[in-house]
């Protein structure tokens, strides 16, 4: 089943569950490569009764599929962010990807139990502007975003790179960082990825 809709929670028929889906905000943009049980496919070709792979609980089944088209002339600041492929080590992401600004991803660093109080945190795109090449979009006349349903909110693996599609506060164990915390965040990760570019022989960053 796809739907075309731009917010909050659907149900489905009684005879098929009693359960409400959640409908993840529209963050990933059409061409988002999605680790699938049939290996990685582009988000807009997912449809219901898919199975992706989410960090958490293993593969889970597609609900529903909604777009939502931005008019990136009206709302220029909802245009994706670019974070390119090797931003957060190798193969993390795998391929170029680009998320809305307010799309969270998944970081994990040791030093972030002391730090955040938990090992692994979550933060904005629009945070991460200007670390490294990541760069905000400008030029486009619109984009189309796309939200996935499930039973429960999940970190989906994009490009190899988790990201998270519960609504904003309400990750189970992982915070949400500030701005200033994102970057702090990103500081810790991004010499282990030079240092790895580096022993491989690859031009830091």
């Amino acid at each position: 089943m796809t739907v075309s809709i731009n917010t909050g929670t659907i149900r489905l028929p009684r005879e098929k569950t009693s359960g409400a889906v959640r409908l993840s905000p529209a963050g990933l943009s059409v061409g988002t490569p999605v680790m699938t049980s049939s290996g990685e496919r582009c988000i807009e070709d997912l449809k219901s009764g898919d199975r992706v792979l989410t960090k958490d609980l293993g593969m889970q089944t597609i609900k529903c599929v909604a777009f939502r088209d931005v008019d990136l002339l009206k709302s220029p600041y909802s245009a994706p962010v670019h974070i390119p492929s090797g931003t957060f080590g190798q193969e993390r992401p795998g391929a170029d990807i680009y998320l809305a600004p307010t799309q969270r991803i998944a970081l994990r660093h040791q030093m972030f139990d002391v730090l955040f109080s938990a090992r692994e945190v979550l933060v904005s795109a629009k945070d991460l502007i200007g670390i490294g090449e990541v760069r905000q979009i400008e030029g486009l006349r619109g984009v189309t975003y796309v939200s996935l349903g499930f039973l429960q909110s999940h970190l989906l693996y994009c490009g190899n790179l988790a990201v998270d599609l519960g609504p904003k506060g309400q990750s189970t164990s992982r915070p949400s960082l500030s701005a200033e915390e994102a970057r702090l965040a990103c500081s810790l990760v991004r010499p282990l990825v030079a240092q790895v570019h580096q022993a491989a022989g690859f031009p830091l960053h």
